[in-house]
């Protein structure tokens, strides 16, 4: 546990490597993918591609709901105060903040989503849908445990060891089967919550590679 936290303190020197220029690419294509996964979501049913990967990975046998609950807490809210935390008590409240910020705007970014799509959960889109996981209310897309372990997970990607990387994208995939698995998300919803956490993080990283680019040329200007 002592060696995680050492691991995951601030590394300035890896934030902003890439180039504005690819920061904008990455954050076309995924509102591209945001525009394209809602507009077909808010037709109110599921298109018969998307209700056959449901079903497939819905109708998955032996598998312990139980596992799956404890997966998709990872991208719980609960998970993230946790994670606030364990940062503050490592005193890593840079990092701390941050996936507070990025968080809170998430969290924001999902409701309106929510409200703005208007495409209810599976239960109400297939037939004999039974939901695993209980006392889940409210409309269907985006996934927020898939938004909000995808922030998580870029954000927290330039703190982790290289080796240990690859399980950033496997963890958020897990996360975002889950929530089909369990019954109370759909497959594009998935989808959706993925590109909300795509474009939160991006959103940092760009802000901060075009703060830093402003430093520099002042510093210029002054020199």
């Amino acid at each position: 546990m002592l060696y995680t936290l050492k691991v995951l303190k601030p590394k300035p020197s890896q934030l902003g490597r890439l180039s504005t220029q690819h920061y904008l690419l990455f954050m076309l294509a995924a509102l591209g993918l945001y525009a394209a996964s809602a507009s077909i979501a808010a037709r109110g049913y599921m298109v018969s591609p998307e209700h056959a990967v449901f079903e497939t990975f819905y109708n998955l046998p032996h598998l312990p709901p139980f596992i799956l609950l404890a997966i998709t807490q990872l991208g719980s809210a609960w998970f993230l105060l946790a994670l606030i935390i364990i940062f503050l008590v490592n005193k890593s409240r840079a990092l701390a903040a941050r996936l507070a910020i990025v968080g809170f705007v998430t969290y924001i970014m999902v409701e309106l989503s929510k409200t703005l799509v208007g495409r209810p959960r599976p239960e109400f889109l297939v037939s004999d849908i039974d939901p695993r996981e209980h006392f889940v209310t409210g409309l269907g897309f985006p996934s927020g445990h898939t938004a909000l372990i995808t922030v998580i997970g870029l954000m927290l990607f330039p703190y982790i060891p290289k080796r240990w990387r690859l399980l950033v994208p496997g963890v958020i995939l897990l996360v975002g089967l889950s929530r089909i698995y369990l019954g109370v998300h759909a497959p594009l919803d998935v989808v959706g919550g993925f590109a909300v956490g795509v474009i939160v993080a991006l959103s940092y990283y760009l802000g901060t590679n075009l703060a830093k680019h402003m430093r520099v040329a002042k510093d210029k200007r002054r020199a």
